[in-house]
């Protein structure tokens, strides 16, 4: 329901401002909590994790998905882990 109330905003003005205002809660949050984790670059890094789960979504609820739900978690548990890994040591491995 809140994909379809999204797509909404994209074609009825009214309900943009409730949407901007969520997507930017989001990134605020995810940013924050990447910072106190001590991931380097965490605005860059939101923004990449936040694109994952924008595909993975998108992938869920569409008809032509193909990922299963395990599959979805166990992309999203390996992109987190990228994420925290690059947070410790400083750098991509």
């Amino acid at each position: 329901m809140l994909t379809e109330f999204i797509v909404a905003a994209r074609v009825n003005p009214i309900f943009r401002p409730v949407t901007q205002q969520m997507a930017a809660d989001m990134r605020q949050v995810i940013t924050q909590a990447l910072h106190v984790l001590g991931v380097p670059g965490p605005a860059e890094e939101a923004e990449r994790l936040i694109t994952t789960l924008g595909g993975l979504i998108i992938d869920a609820v569409t008809p032509h998905g193909s990922l299963g739900a395990e599959r979805l978690r166990k992309t999203l548990r390996t992109h987190l882990r990228s994420v925290l890994v690059t947070g410790r040591d400083g750098h991509r491995g």
